[in-house]
Order: C-alpha cells, then sequence, then structure tokens
C-alpha cells in the first residue's frame, strides 16, 4: 500500500509567473513614455537632498511598518490556535511578507517563508495563514482606502469609496451571523472573530500609515507635499501593486502615483520612490532572506491548559446546570481550587453559570488569557447576583438577562392556596389517567418518537445552555416518563447534583392531557424533597427590562411569557441571572454570538 503523500506548498504554474511580469514591464513602458527622458543626475541629486535625519526616521517608520506586520500574524496564529509564541509569529510574519512583496506570487513565497521560519506549522497550515492573511489584508486596505479617501481626498473618492465602504463594514456584521463559510470540495473556513478582525484593521493601519509616513520622509527636501494629500494616493498605489501580483508592484505602484500625485515634479517622486524601494524592501527583504538560512527554534507552545469536565466534577458542582457541558466541547478553567467550565462559541470564550468550585475572581485572569490566546471575547453567561457584583467591581459590564426559578423542596406543600392553580392542572392530568414513573432503562424509541414530535411542532431545538435530546446525554439524568393508557405521552429530564436537580428537558406529544408536564415535575419535586435535597431548579426564563422596545414582542419570541406562567404554577423563587463582558462593545458581541448559537448552534454530547 502506497503512503498517502504529504500537502505540498502552492506550485507555480507558467501563467502565474509571466503574468505579473508582463504587467509590470507593460506599466513601466506606460510610465516611461509618460514621463519622457529624465536625467539620471537630477534624480541623484533630488536623492542626495533627503538628509540623514530623514534616513534615520524613515527606518524607525519602516520598523513599526514592520512590526504591525508581524502582529498582524500573530493574530492569525491566534485564529488557527497554532500555539507559536508570540516573538516568533512576529519575525516569521514580517519575515515571510518582506520577501513576498519583494518577489511576488504571494501565495507561494509567503507560505514558503512561514514554513521554512516555523516547520512545525506544517505546508497546509502555512498555506492556509498566507491565504487568510492575503485576503483579511486586501479587505482591510479596500476599507481603509475608501474612508481615507472619503475623509482627506474627496476628490479622489466619487463614484467608488462610499458603496466599497459600505460594502465592507458588513463583513463583520455578516461574519456575526454566518461565522463558517463552506468552501468548495467541502472545506469549512471559519471567518476571524469580531475582535481579531478589529486588530487586523488597525494592525493594517498601523502598517500602511507608517509606511507611507516612511516614504514621505523620503522625498527631497523642498517637496510640498503633506500626509493627508499622500495617504490616499499611497494606499491606492499599494492596493494597484499588490492586485498586479507584480514583484514589489512595480510598475503599477509608480504609475498609480504618478497619476494620482501630478503636483509633485518627477524627479522628486523617483527619488523618493529609490529610497522607498531600498528601505523598505530591498533592505527588509535581504534580513528576511538570513531567517530563511536557519528556521527558528521551536519553543514551548503558548496553548492554553484544557482540563476536562469530570463526572465528579460535575456531581459535586454548585449548581447541578453544568451537567449540560456533557453535549459542549467545554472544558475547565483552574486557579488553585476554584473551577469554572467554558464553552468555545465563533465570537466568544464564554463561562458558563458560577463556577463549579471556588469563586469567581479568582478565574477572571485565566478567563481573560484565554479569550485572548483564541481572539475572543471573554464573557460570563447567567451568573449569579454575587458573581456579577465581583465581576462589575473587576470593570466587567453586566446585564441582567434571566431569572432561574428555584423551589426549596422541603416546603413544598400541594395543600398550601399558593399552589391552587398547580392542584387543579394536577387534577385535570389524573382525570385523563396519566401516571408518572421514573424508569430503570429509558424506552429510548418511544422518547425519539416524542421528541420528533415536539420538534415538528416547536422548531429545532436551542442548544449551548440549553440540552438536546441524545441517549447518551440522558443517560447521566434524572428522567420522569408520563404515561397515558400505557403510552408514552410525554417526559421530563434533570440534571442532579450533590446539592440540587435542575430541569432540562421537557418533551410532549401533540396528544398528552392537560397538566401531564405539571405532573412530572411534581414528581420530580415531591422526591427531590424525600431525598433531602435543598433545592430544585426549574431552569431560567428570559428577562427583558421593561424599557426594552417592543418588549412584549421579544418576550413571546422568547417564549418567556408561557414558561413564567407555567413555572409560577410551582411558586418558585426567582432569582436573577446576569451575563457580563469586559468591554460594553463586548457585551454586545457576546450577546448577539450567544442567541445565535444558542437558536442555530448544533450541540455534540459527549459519553
Amino acid at each position: 500500500m502506497q503512503k498517502p503523500r504529504a500537502p505540498a506548498l502552492p506550485q507555480l504554474t507558467t501563467r502565474q509567473i509571466i503574468l505579473p511580469l508582463a504587467i509590470a514591464f507593460l506599466c513601466i513602458w506606460v510610465l516611461q513614455q509618460k514621463i519622457g527622458p529624465l536625467d539620471v543626475a537630477q534624480i541623484w541629486h533630488a536623492l542626495a537632498r533627503v538628509s540623514p535625519t530623514a534616513w534615520a526616521l524613515a527606518a524607525l517608520a519602516t520598523c513599526a511598518s514592520f512590526w504591525a506586520v508581524g502582529r498582524y500574524d500573530t493574530v492569525l496564529h491566534r485564529h488557527f490556535e497554532t500555539g507559536v509564541p508570540t516573538q516568533q509569529t512576529v519575525q516569521s510574519g514580517a519575515a515571510a511578507i518582506a520577501l513576498s512583496q519583494v518577489l511576488g506570487c504571494g501565495l507561494v513565497t509567503g507560505s514558503f517563508a512561514r514554513w521554512r521560519i516555523l516547520p512545525q506549522l506544517g505546508a497546509p497550515r502555512a498555506v492556509a495563514l498566507t491565504l487568510l492573511c492575503a485576503l483579511s489584508f486586501m479587505l482591510a486596505l479596500g476599507l481603509i482606502t475608501a474612508l481615507s479617501a472619503l475623509f482627506l481626498q474627496p476628490s479622489l473618492a466619487h463614484p467608488w469609496a462610499w458603496p466599497l465602504a459600505l460594502l465592507l463594514l458588513g463583513v463583520p456584521l455578516f461574519a456575526l451571523v454566518q461565522p463558517n463559510i463552506v468552501l468548495p470540495g467541502r472545506l469549512r473556513l471559519q471567518l476571524p472573530s469580531l475582535p481579531a478582525m478589529g486588530a487586523l484593521l488597525a494592525l493594517t493601519f498601523v502598517d500602511t500609515l507608517f509606511a507611507a509616513l516612511a516614504f514621505l520622509l523620503l522625498l527631497p527636501a523642498g517637496s510640498d507635499i503633506g500626509l493627508s494629500v499622500l495617504y490616499p494616493a499611497f494606499l491606492m498605489a499599494l492596493g494597484a501593486g499588490l492586485l498586479s501580483g507584480a514583484p514589489a508592484g512595480a510598475g503599477p505602484f509608480e504609475l498609480t502615483l504618478l497619476a494620482l500625485l501630478p503636483g509633485l515634479p518627477e524627479a522628486d517622486l523617483l527619488a523618493g520612490l529609490i529610497g522607498f524601494r531600498l528601505l523598505y524592501y530591498v533592505l527588509p527583504a535581504a534580513l528576511a532572506a538570513l531567517l530563511l538560512l536557519r528556521p527558528l527554534p521551536q519553543l514551548a507552545a503558548q496553548h492554553p491548559t484544557k482540563q476536562p469536565v469530570t463526572r465528579r466534577i460535575l456531581a459535586h458542582a454548585a449548581r447541578a446546570e453544568l451537567g449540560v457541558m456533557r453535549q459542549t466541547k467545554g472544558y475547565l478553567l483552574q486557579a488553585s481550587e476554584a473551577r469554572l467550565c467554558v464553552v468555545k462559541t465563533p465570537q466568544t470564550l464564554t463561562a458558563l453559570f458560577d463556577p463549579a468550585s471556588g469563586t469567581l475572581p479568582e478565574l477572571v485572569s485565566p478567563l481573560l488569557s484565554h479569550a485572548r490566546l483564541s481572539n475572543r471575547v471573554p464573557a460570563v453567561y447567567k451568573c449569579s447576583a454575587q458573581s456579577a457584583v465581583a465581576l462589575r467591581r473587576r470593570g466587567f459590564r453586566v446585564l441582567h438577562i434571566a431569572n432561574e426559578a428555584r423551589i426549596d423542596p422541603r416546603q413544598f406543600n400541594l395543600a398550601s392556596p399558593a399552589y391552587r392553580q398547580l392542584r387543579r392542572k394536577l387534577r385535570r392530568a389524573k382525570t385523563a389517567g396519566v401516571t408518572v414513573r421514573r424508569p430503570a432503562e429509558l424506552p429510548i424509541t418511544a422518547m425519539q418518537k416524542i421528541d420528533a414530535s415536539w420538534v415538528a411542532a416547536h422548531g429545532r431545538a436551542r442548544s449551548f445552555s440549553m440540552g438536546r435530546f441524545c441517549p447518551a446525554y440522558l443517560s447521566h439524568q434524572r428522567v420522569y416518563l408520563a404515561y397515558q393508557n400505557d403510552i408514552l405521552v410525554a417526559f421530563a429530564s434533570f440534571h442532579t447534583s450533590a446539592h440540587e436537580i435542575c430541569l432540562d428537558l421537557m418533551r410532549s406529544s401533540s396528544n398528552a392531557p392537560d397538566g401531564t408536564m405539571h405532573a412530572l415535575l411534581a414528581s420530580a419535586i415531591e422526591e427531590a424533597a424525600q431525598a433531602g435535597r435543598r433545592q430544585v431548579s426549574l431552569a431560567a426564563v428570559p428577562h427583558i427590562a421593561a424599557h426594552i422596545p417592543l418588549r412584549q414582542r421579544l418576550l413571546r419570541v422568547a417564549g418567556a411569557e408561557g414558561l413564567t406562567q407555567f413555572k409560577s404554577c410551582f411558586n418558585p423563587r426567582f432569582v436573577p441571572l446576569y451575563m457580563a463582558a469586559p468591554s460594553f462593545s463586548g457585551l454586545l458581541i457576546a450577546l448577539c454570538d450567544l442567541a445565535r448559537h444558542i437558536h442555530r448552534g448544533h450541540s455534540e454530547p459527549t459519553s
């Protein structure tokens, strides 16, 4: 049997080599025809007017630009979770860009440079990094170019800038709604998170601004041009050079600058271009070539320590609802004896509920660190008021999002007047012949039919902090079954811990008698009282503040009105739950992302 071939770096075709060179030669010929014969001595005289101080400042600006380029790679390494230390991501990224911008064919040369400098990446990931780097940089460059033209040089902005800016500003919204894209060949590409996009945009701005400043400093003394005039033209020239694929953008870059800066003397422009090419292109490429001779040593990876969520931890957790971790790819953060369950979504690293043990202030630093290493917003979902106060003291923004219905089963007395409505529901169920059992073995086939009937009536089940039907998942729960004439008509499942039980799944068929679900929960509460448990949680209902526009419609969409009415029959104590993030923008991103994930995400039950 032949061994499968390892994926290789992209190969250059003859067309990929000849076409960019042809574009470069054509633009250089057009440039020569446009400027006519120039006195070489005049150009060198203009270059000599650049002072040593200007050269030194331009060199510093070049360093700042390449620092931003290297940090760009750091963001992408965190997106792919390569674990490569920051120092090495900066070095490899700067070297790859320095070489690819001189040699052209950026996908091939950039991939090769990254793979050669960091061989532990492997060819496929080096290609993926380079491809995403090129795509994201061009999008960021397009947006910055459009905005700079609109606000600095409006005469250059008509009619393309506004449509381009609005289109590119829609990319983050698209990523929030559809974070995964299916490419040809069933390949799935996860778009960078919104924090990553913001960082990439900022780094692109820093990179291009300092590159333009370096070019401005290398224009001969007396060149009457300001950065506000040069910057939009420089961005357009840079974009033209990159799109052409020509080595160093030679030809399209110069021709675009000459067309957009007609007031600049041609000799001064060419002198500045020569100096810029030497300082910004040739020198960094030479240093990068030296780095290629010897790959960087493989340092310890920066992968955050991920501990599995064990049965023992869930069994002794302060909140039984943490049992939902069995259906996620979540993991455990630990600081000393404090433990926190976290789950990754496209935009967030979210801590579920209160810590399994310990207090939340002990775990804030690990949460922030893990979120930063994956470009995600750190968030805490459905925590208690005590945790919310502690987070607010740490500078987090806090929002009241839900109310949890809690019952002390030891005080549950159906004879009390507070349970008048519940007694009426239970009588109806009893009259209809409904009986409740807790079986030793679950009738999975019959339960699947009930679940399918419920989904057909109510739509796809929600996920994230709410369970979905799965036999392996249900095997860890306490399940109550409702029968009518020995036919299964409904069931309810509960998470269990040493302290409490918490309602998870409720499913009923379309012909289940009125009061069936009430009978299931009443049986669970009575059994919890007999076992001496201190608390039964009927889970949470969404909270929407009274001043929110369209509050009633939002409550209906969330199903909050019906759930609140149903759970109120059991006379619970409604306890507020909160969501928190380090900033208002982070809280907004987390709310939108978790709402999408709850309504559209897919749970993956585990054993």
